[in-house]
């Protein structure tokens, strides 16, 4: 009787998988919440998978969404074991460089829940480079366009009593059949309008700011 209860078991969650990978969740999400007289609201696509497209506030917009590698999003690179090259196994969240300014994405959003002034999602990461193409002149390394990489990540509009900061949480989840000696995480990267030319960091015990790079 133990060995059917569990049969019956493996068959109603190969069932649920299966119709888990035939209905994939709408990307259309927008959350949001009032700081300093106006709103910052925070909106993603099916386009991009789940991954931010835009962060406006007072009418300004803050992500520069052009192509699939931009946006607010995450992104990971490894050495496949081998010497580290960039872009050459490099999952990122919101999709290709073959996607380009399409609409829709390799990659695969597997959750989303959005409410209020929070967000979460979980993905599939697309590898940027497809098997065959080249960055710089250095071949992908995978050989598949969509890795089996999932990125989680919870992003929270508002920090205690500062309205004007978003708390970004992010979960990267590697594949155990992978073999790594070198991982380069990018947790979240911002890529901005060019009116944007001054970035600085905050210390919030002492409440003090430095200048900040707009590099890597």
């Amino acid at each position: 009787m133990r060995f059917l209860f569990s049969f019956i078991i493996a068959i109603v969650l190969s069932l649920t998988s299966q119709s888990a990978r035939a209905q994939s969740p709408s990307g259309d999400a927008v959350i949001r919440a009032p700081c300093a007289g106006s709103e910052i609201v925070i909106t993603t696509t099916s386009r991009l998978a789940g991954a931010i497209h835009s962060l406006t506030w007072n009418g300004q917009e803050f992500i520069n969404s052009t192509d699939h590698g931009r946006q607010l999003q995450s992104a990971s690179n490894f050495d496949a074991g081998s010497s580290f090259i960039g872009e050459t196994f490099n999952p990122t969240e919101a999709g290709s460089r073959f996607d380009g300014a399409g609409l829709t994405s390799t990659s695969r959003l597997l959750h989303l829940v959005a409410e209020g002034n929070t967000l979460q999602t979980t993905s599939q990461m697309a590898f940027w480079l497809r098997p065959g193409e080249k960055s710089s002149g250095h071949p992908a390394r995978n050989t598949s366009e969509l890795s089996n990489h999932l990125l989680t990540k919870r992003v929270t509009i508002g920090y205690r009593d500062f309205p004007n900061v978003i708390q970004y949480d992010v979960t990267f989840g590697l594949p155990v059949n992978e073999s790594h000696r070198y991982a380069q995480f990018e947790a979240v990267t911002g890529y901005m309008p060019p009116e944007f030319s001054q970035f600085l960091t905050l210390d919030m015990s002492s409440g003090t700011t430095a200048e900040l790079s707009d590099g890597p």
